[in-house]
């Protein structure tokens, strides 16, 4: 019903310019009996143009009211479906900054075995340090209610885990270095 809607206003809006239109070009009853005088609008003409006024301003605006709901309904749709591609992008981000701080909690493990892995497991933290933050504040401003933020703490935790491990499995390889061991 809501798609014929403005349709029926429009078609009353017309019907009422039509009938006001005709009213004021209406003959009177005074202007036959004064022919020589300008004709004189009766009340009762001047009633009915107002009531027709009346009518026309309110339907009018019931048709503004109706357009109004309907780019209000697109609009809407199309602030959902951008959240949703923000959410999707998010989500997706934080899924790798997750990856990345598995990695480099990896590399920082086997930074006992060799002291250059470590370089990589730092530069692996740091990367998934900084996308979860990142993404963390996209979830934060954005209001998600998923996985979306459980993922960007999670990159956050891990990438600070593997920076520290790292930095300190390789300043002890360094003292063992230095040692002579």
């Amino acid at each position: 019903m809501y798609k014929y809607q403005q349709s029926i206003l429009s078609i009353g809006l017309l019907i009422l310019a039509i009938l006001l239109s005709s009213a004021s070009y209406a003959p009177n009853l005074e202007s036959s009996r004064d022919e020589g005088k300008d004709p004189k609008v009766t009340t009762q003409q001047e009633k009915r143009q107002v009531k027709l006024n009346k009518r026309l301003n309110r339907l009018s605006s019931k048709l503004d009211k109706a357009t109004k709901d309907k780019q209000e309904k697109r609009l809407n749709k199309r602030i959902k479906k951008v959240k949703q591609q923000q959410y999707k992008k998010s989500k997706t981000g934080s899924i790798i900054a997750f990856i990345l701080g598995i990695i480099a909690l990896v590399l920082a493990v086997l930074t006992m075995f060799n002291p250059f892995i470590g370089i990589g497991a730092i530069v692996f933290s740091i990367v998934s340090f900084v996308l979860g933050l990142i993404f963390f504040k996209m979830t934060n401003r954005e209001h998600f209610k998923s996985g979306a933020k459980g993922f960007a703490i999670a990159a956050i935790v891990l990438g600070a885990t593997a920076f520290l491990l790292a930095v300190s499995l390789l300043v002890v390889s360094a003292l063992f270095a230095g040692l002579g061991y």
